[in-house]
């Protein structure tokens, strides 16, 4: 799961950009409570072959 530290990068990072200013909490609107709790895809793992090398052969 996330850390506090990495939510206080994303919200000076959200400063930077301008989006959000110094009276924003991100402790208050950034949260783990909406993430699964095994992420889940419907695509499978890459095997490691790029498009390039598929090209070439």
């Amino acid at each position: 799961m996330n850390v506090d530290r990495d939510w206080e990068k994303l919200g000076l990072y959200a400063r930077q950009l301008t989006i959000t200013d110094e009276t924003i909490n991100t402790r208050t609107c950034y949260s783990n409570d909406y993430l699964p709790e095994h992420p889940h895809a419907t695509f499978p793992p890459l095997d490691g072959a790029y498009i390039s090398e598929l090209k070439a052969s």
